[in-house]
Parts: C-alpha cells; structure tokens; sequence
C-alpha cells in the first residue's frame, strides 16, 4: 500500500471515529433528557417507534450491502456517479413505496400494538406515520452515504451526518422541553429534518456531477462494466442475508415487546441502546477498509489481519470493560438506580455480544466481496431460530434480560462460524 493510499485509509479512519465520538456524546446527552422528560408511557412509544424503524430497515437488504462495494469498483472505471443514479432510484422507489404501504396500515398496527392500553393507540399511531414519513427520506439519503463512503470521501460523510443528526436531536430537545414530552413531539423534527437532509445531499452530489477519474493501480483488481442487471442480482442474494440478519438483530424488541410490560420495554430499550452505541467502535474500521479490499485482491488478506487488530483493540476490549462495569455506568448515565438495576443484566450480556459482532464484521467484509450470501443465509436462518427458541424458553423466567442472551447467543455463533470460513478461505487461497 502507498504512503499515499495509507495515509487516506488513516484519515477516513480517524474521520469515522470522529462522527461516533460527536454522536455518541450527543446520544448519551440527550437520552436522559428524553426518558425523564417523556415519562415510562411516553419513552415506552418512542421505543416501539425505534423498533420500527428498525424493521423498516430490513428494506436496505442487498442495497446497503453491496452499493458501497459496487460504488468503488464503479470508481475504478470512473463511473461512480453512474452506480449512484441507479441506487438512489432504487433506494427512493422502495422508499416511497414503503411509506405509502405502511400509512394504510398504520392504523391497524397501532390498535393492535395498543391493545391493553387504548389511552396511547392515537399518539402511537401519529408518532408511527411519522416514523414512516422520516423513513420515506432518509432511506433515500443512503444513496449519497454509498457513494461517498465507496469513493473514500467519508470525511464529508461524516462531517454532513453529524451535522444534521444534531440538528434533529436538537430539534426533539426543544419540541419535548418546551412544546409538550410526548411521542409526536419526539418524531416531529426528526421527520422534518431527514427530508432536508435527503433534498441537500442529492442536490450537492447532482451539481457536483462529473465522471470520477478512472483509478489507475497496478494491484487493483479488473472490474466488469458496471451492470444495473448485476447490481440488483448482487442485491437480491443479499436481501435474504440482511433480512434474516436485521430479523436476529430484532427478534429480542419484537419479542419483549409482546410479552412485557411498555415500562419494562422502555427499561430493556435504554439499556440495550446504550450497549449497542459500542457497535459504532467497529463500523468505522469496517467502512475505511472495505474499498480497499474490494479492490485490491492481492493485498486481502494483510488487510484483513489489519483491520481485526484494530477491531480487537478499540471494539472487543472497550466491550469487555464496559460489561464488567454495566450497572455504574447505567447509574451514571441515567441517574436511576431502578434502570440501572433492572437493564444491567442485559446490559452486559449485549456489550459483550457487540464485541464478538466485531470480530464477525471484519470478516464478513470478505464474504461480500466474494458474494458469499448462500452460506450467510444458512447461518442467519440457524441463528434466529436458536434466538427465538431461547426468548420462548427464558423470557418467563428471566424477563428483559433474556434479551441480552439472544444476542450474544447470535453473536457467538456468527464469531463461530467466521473463524471457521476464513481458515477455509485461507486454505483455498481466496485471502
């Protein structure tokens, strides 16, 4: 690798964990001010709107797998702006449809998610049509995040994603503290402002619309023209592996939410949120490295090597202290022993899970590379059903903190399984 080249991966690398610092100090600010200004009602619904969007996600199956791979293959030929027209159609074409789906439903969802506490059914379902309403622009603006991140312009990235997630955290601040604390005041400007969001990135990328200079690399690997054809197959493998994947990620809400308590709910959320924020210590590694690897055969696997020590050393062990130190610091942050109690279980057991995920993730950058998706699909489909057998089992004897199991039940099994897979691929000769 060049100084050059060294030198950028670096910058992006340190940019990436500029925008989670900036975020990270944002969220654990502004969390306590939403639990305690919401109430257990209220926090409860904002919650489940979390959950949603969450499943909503499950959208950016394929999409968000491989257009940031295709992106920067696209760049090497110099037709990056090309792979970022076709995925933001298809990102807004999805994304429309989704929300106008989704708002004929809305009711129905929320009289049947409402059905013990009729008291919360409207604001529950206004505050969800405008999770959809939120939705309907910020898939759209991953399409923008694709192409810079594929192109290694992540300090842009960065720099206009921090900004506007202020804004919107900004925004709830002031609705919820001085308008009225309930879920609708939440929702409002993060709706709001995810539609200014999406308007301005797409209009700076289309007046910045030029054909990317071919990248001339003596180790690049040869690319194929890029195919819309080809790009929506890709997609289409790694639809099923994202979904079953976001369905894992999920399974422990979607579960919770139906056997418990809104107020044990919104314990088990809080808690489990702050443990998952550890997850942003390894997506930027993961998002400097990927162009390169998809690029540049040859140079894989030291690649690879590199980024799981930088994965082992600011996501695994920073996971490792936070468990063992899981009720200070919920006390800590939330001023409340009764949370801080009642989430530290699963606290612990989720942070932990997070930095195995983070070992899973540096390699499964290989399996998108090489389109691996048939056998990620077997695993994700193992995982789910052996979290859904552990919720059904526990969560009656263990409440929220089962929770915690599933997750690192699945990321034990991912952790397992990508270790065995690079050894095989080691062997082949493929990194």
């Amino acid at each position: 690798m060049s100084n050059r080249a060294s030198r950028l991966l670096t910058e992006n690398i340190l940019a990436n964990y500029a925008y989670v610092l900036v975020m990270g100090v944002v969220t654990l600010a502004a969390t306590p001010i939403y639990v305690h200004r919401l109430g257990p009602a209220q926090w409860g619904l904002v919650a489940l709107c979390m959950t949603a969007q969450g499943m909503l996600l499950l959208l950016d199956a394929g999409l968000g797998q491989i257009m940031p791979r295709e992106i920067a293959r696209a760049a090497r030929q110099g037709r990056a702006e090309e792979a970022w027209q076709v995925s933001l159609k298809l990102y807004g074409s999805i994304a429309v449809g989704a929300c106008l789906i989704g708002q004929i439903g809305a009711g129905a969802v929320a009289g049947r998610m409402m059905a013990g506490q009729p008291a919360l059914q409207p604001m529950f379902e206004a505050a969800l049509r405008l999770v959809l309403l939120q939705f309907m622009f910020q898939f759209p603006n991953n399409a923008a995040l694709a192409f810079w991140n594929g192109t290694e312009q992540q300090r842009l990235a960065n720099l206009r994603q921090a900004g506007f997630a202020a804004a919107k955290h900004l925004g709830a601040l002031t609705l919820v503290t001085q308008w009225r604390g309930d879920a609708l005041a939440y929702m409002l400007p993060f709706a709001l402002i995810s539609a200014i969001e999406c308007l301005a990135n797409a209009w700076r990328l289309h007046r910045a619309a030029a054909p990317t200079p071919p990248v001339a690399a003596a180790d690049a690997t040869p690319t194929a023209p890029f195919s819309v054809r080809q790009l929506i197959g890709s997609a289409g493998g790694f639809s099923g592996v994202v979904v079953l994947g976001m369905l894992t990620s999920q399974i422990d809400r979607l579960w919770l939410a139906r056997v418990v308590t809104a107020e044990e709910f919104g314990r088990y959320v809080v808690a489990a949120n702050l443990a998952l924020t550890l997850m942003h210590l390894q997506g930027p590694i993961q998002r400097a490295f990927l162009p390169r690897i998809v690029t540049d055969a040859q140079a894989a696997w030291p690649l690879v090597r590199r980024m799981l020590i930088l994965i082992a050393v600011v996501c695994l062990l920073p996971c490792l202290v936070a468990a063992a130190l899981a009720r200070p610091l919920l006390q800590l942050w939330l001023h409340d022993p009764v949370i801080a109690a009642a989430g530290a279980p699963a606290f612990a057991l989720i942070a932990v899970a997070v930095g195995l995920n983070g070992m899973y993730g540096g390699i499964y950058t290989l399996f998108v590379r090489d389109n691996l998706y048939l056998r990620l699909i077997v695993l994700n489909a193992a995982i789910l059903a052996a979290q859904g057998l552990l919720l059904h089992l526990l969560t009656p004897h263990l409440s929220i903190t089962t929770g915690g199991l599933a997750w690192l039940l699945g990321s034990a099994m991912q952790v397992s399984f990508g270790l065995f897979s690079v050894l095989r691929l080691r062997k082949s000769a493929r990194v």
